[in-house]
């Protein structure tokens, strides 16, 4: 059985990999349709809603990551190649180093859902949240892209029992 497993696994392209390891991650989250795992001609990309948040371009000895700048931070191990004043790129051995990478796509996918104004003005939890002066959200990710959770953590609380 187990032989079995590791033969599929292998037979199951890099695209394919990303985009269950990152269904696996987004499992249940609301930002599950909005983040995935796409394939382009010559290149692949995981995208927030459809903005390209991280860029994989699989070449003959390597793959290339090319994203922002200004998340460099989440790849601190990694040797980053600045191509441009706002670009980054790392080179990966293989698509398993790739997928290793997928949660911290994940977040820089979210981060791109945020700062790209795909906000929303709060959940059905706010009075929870007001009460507990913070984002009570179970999905991390999801509560990035609430604009009510950037007032509570500001000190505005506009509802509850600690309404200001």
């Amino acid at each position: 059985m187990e032989q079995m497993t590791l033969q599929f696994e292998e037979n199951i392209s890099g695209i394919d990999l990303l985009k269950s390891t990152i269904a696996q991650q987004l499992n249940g989250s609301l930002l599950s349709d909005a983040i995935c795992a796409v394939e382009n001609k010559g290149y692949m990309a995981v995208k927030a809603k459809s903005l390209i948040a991280v860029k994989i371009t699989q070449r003959k000895n390597d793959v290339l990551l090319e994203y922002k700048s200004k998340y460099d931070t989440h790849f601190n191990n990694y040797n980053i190649q600045h191509t441009t004043d706002k670009m980054s790129r790392i080179e990966l051995p293989n698509m398993d180093a790739v997928v290793s990478l997928s949660n911290e796509f994940c977040k820089i996918a979210a981060e791109v859902l945020t700062e790209s104004g795909a906000t929303f003005g709060c959940c059905g939890r706010y009075e929870q949240c007001s009460d507990a002066k913070r984002c009570i959200h179970p999905d991390a990710l999801y509560s990035l892209t609430c604009s009510y959770r950037k007032n509570l953590e500001a000190g505005r609380i506009f509802y509850g029992k600690n309404r200001i």
